[in-house]
């Protein structure tokens, strides 16, 4: 879901299907956020990272026809002490965005 995040921090996984493409400090917390939270389909879930700054999620995608051609944005927010890209110390990826294939 995310590379070059901080090491071993604790992230926030958001998986919405409306974008903002240009991204906005949405809460006001000094992040872009570039996944849509104005829509009734969003799931937030835990996204650690690894030694290397990866974070990967696993979930299960249902076996449901009328999923596909639907648009499906990632972005992961993480807590980090090396650096200030916040006044919270928070940072977030740039964003994934994919569509489900049949």
């Amino acid at each position: 879901m995310a590379t070059n995040a901080p090491n071993r921090t604790i992230g926030l996984g958001i998986l919405s299907t409306a974008q903002d493409a240009a991204g906005s400090d949405f809460f006001g917390i000094g992040v872009l956020c570039h996944a849509g939270f104005a829509t009734p389909n969003l799931l937030a879930f835990d996204a650690p990272t690894d030694p290397a700054g990866t974070a990967f999620v696993d979930f299960s995608i249902p076996n449901n026809p009328a999923l596909a051609g639907t648009p499906a944005y990632f972005q992961g927010f993480f807590l980090t002490t090396l650096c200030k890209p916040s006044p919270f110390g928070l940072m977030s990826s740039r964003g994934l965005s994919l569509v489900f294939q049949p």
